[in-house]
């Protein structure tokens, strides 16, 4: 068994150790998969040859503060995981963005996650959850967490009357 170590940093912010590649269509050249990827968005890597198991770190983004900064919002949900890459020749990175700021509430992070086909409901390998948005007056709640499809982000707080 080759094993190699991805610290498929799919985060937020700048926050964590990056490098990044741009979308790319399937039939582009993809950068090797044992980096740190952090370009929002989709991403295109390369299993390198022989490779049949990944060390990854996922972070979903982190929630938009509310209140107009008061109030946080929730942390994007991180996911460590060793993941099968025996059969798959690419993988396709979703790197969710932070949620936006906002007067009253924040919005959501977007979730990041890992798939073995592009667009293809079902392929996700490891998901995290973006965090929810602050409120006017709660702080918003962290992302879920799942290393197989149909993870979901717990919500944020609700504070209105």
């Amino acid at each position: 068994m080759v094993k190699s170590s991805l610290l498929a940093a799919i985060c937020a912010d700048a926050t964590v150790m990056a490098a990044g590649i741009v979308a790319a269509p399937v039939h582009a050249v993809a950068l090797p998969c044992d980096r740190t990827f952090s370009t929002k968005g989709s991403n295109l890597c390369a299993v390198p040859a022989g490779l049949s198991k990944l060390d990854v770190r996922v972070v979903g983004g982190n929630g938009g503060t509310g209140n107009v900064g008061a109030v946080a919002g929730g942390q994007g949900a991180t996911v460590l995981a060793t993941l099968d890459v025996s059969t798959t020749s690419f993988l396709y990175l979703t790197i969710g963005g932070a949620g936006s700021n906002g007067t009253f509430s924040g919005g959501g992070g977007a979730y990041s996650s890992i798939s073995t086909a592009q667009n293809v409901a079902g392929t996700e390998i490891a998901i995290a959850g973006g965090g929810g948005g602050g409120g006017t007056a709660a702080v918003g709640g962290s992302g879920g967490v799942s290393t197989v499809a149909g993870g979901a982000g717990a919500g944020g707080a609700d504070n209105q009357p």
